[in-house]
């Protein structure tokens, strides 16, 4: 296994030990500690309760109502039902409970691997995220992660908000969730910091992956308060936030995929469909994936486990991606953002409008 985050923990704590022999390689542990408020949709709950964790998990879990849609003024554009509502666990909850359902029998190995095709195993898992060096290794340079042109700014911030929503504004969104200890806030604008351009030379697997956080808060503060009437939420989080507090990322997507498995590799999680994260649906897919991959390899002889898995992820995956970033550019229009506001306007007076079933 290379990659010790959400997938790889899974998928060590839900494989036989009785049937396979787990190394598990992870250049940097301590990035665990790192991390966000995550969705849990009912799916992903259920992959809690496969590992042996799910009451612990419930302990955890912040249950809080969705909030509305709305424009960077704050105005309602999409509002969900008043009973809606949403699971919320912290990144380093989630991970400290995927970390207990790990046997004792897996081995830990805190080492970068640069060339996995040279491990002695009979499988290699690619659960090393978007910029994957198993997927490199086993599909080609080809399959370069894609750059997008967005900068992501996150962080937990104490109090509560005063409701959950999120603001689309003309090139850019934030939103705040009410989460386990405060709020969770986020960003995200188009933005040229850490983004070196293809002539700077250098590995494209490995450029720009800093992001001075100090830079990136400014760089929002101007973008955020350089237009008139912004929601004061949001402008509030962004000046309470610090560079201890907040991470500061480049999005970044998997490229299409025709295959999962190559030889004795396979992806899972991030390294098979890194998405933007509009759908709030990368944790839980890494959990679903880790799920059919193990119960796949646990009943079944090596060469059909994997087939059937790539059967079973590939379109769910591609499907997911493509939405995601087509949910990200419409959250993210300039020129038709007026357009867009009217459109979502409407929707949201017509299910406002629409009867109820009970």
């Amino acid at each position: 296994m290379v990659g010790g985050s959400i997938a790889g923990l899974a998928l060590a704590g839900l494989l036989d030990p009785e049937r396979f022999a787990v190394t598990i390689h992870e250049e940097r542990p301590e990035r665990a500690e790192a991390g966000s408020s995550l969705a849990l949709w009912p799916d992903a709950r259920r992959v809690l309760d496969d590992l042996g964790v799910g009451d612990r998990a419930g302990r955890l879990v912040h249950e809080v109502g969705t909030g509305s849609l709305r424009d960077a003024t704050g105005r309602p554009l999409v509002s969900p039902p008043a009973d809606a509502s949403m699971q919320m666990i912290l990144r380093p909850a989630l991970i400290e409970l995927l970390e207990q359902a790990v046997p004792d029998t897996v081995r830990r190995v805190h080492e970068r691997v640069d060339r996995p095709e040279r491990l002695p195993a009979d499988l290699v898992v690619g659960a090393d995220g978007v910029r994957s060096v198993v997927r490199r290794s086993a599909f080609g340079e080809h399959t370069v992660p894609r750059l997008t042109p967005w900068l992501a700014l996150r962080g937990l911030l104490p109090g509560t908000p005063p409701e959950n929503g999120e603001y689309w504004g003309r090139g850019d969104l934030a939103g705040v969730v009410e989460a386990p200890g405060g709020t969770y806030w986020f960003t995200t604008h188009v933005s040229h910091l850490g983004a070196l351009p293809a002539e700077a030379g250098g590995d494209p697997w490995r450029r720009s992956l800093v992001v001075d956080v100090g830079e990136a808060l400014a760089e929002a503060r101007r973008v955020f308060e350089g237009t008139a009437d912004r929601a004061p939420v949001v402008l509030d989080v962004l000046g309470r936030a610090d560079a201890e507090t907040t991470l500061a990322q480049r999005i970044y997507e998997a490229p299409p995929m025709r295959r999962l498995v190559h030889g004795r590799a396979v992806l899972v999680g991030d390294a098979a469909h890194a998405m933007t994260p509009n759908l709030g649906r990368g944790a839980c897919e890494a959990l679903v994936g880790a799920r059919i991959l193990a119960s796949e390899l646990n009943t079944r002889d090596l060469g059909s486990a994997l087939t059937r898995y790539e059967a079973r992820r590939l379109l769910p995956g591609a499907v997911l991606r493509r939405t995601s970033h087509a949910l990200m550019q419409v959250a993210l229009a300039t020129r038709l953002q007026p357009a867009r506001d009217r459109a979502l306007r409407g929707v949201g007076t017509a299910l406002a409008r629409a009867p109820r079933l009970t």
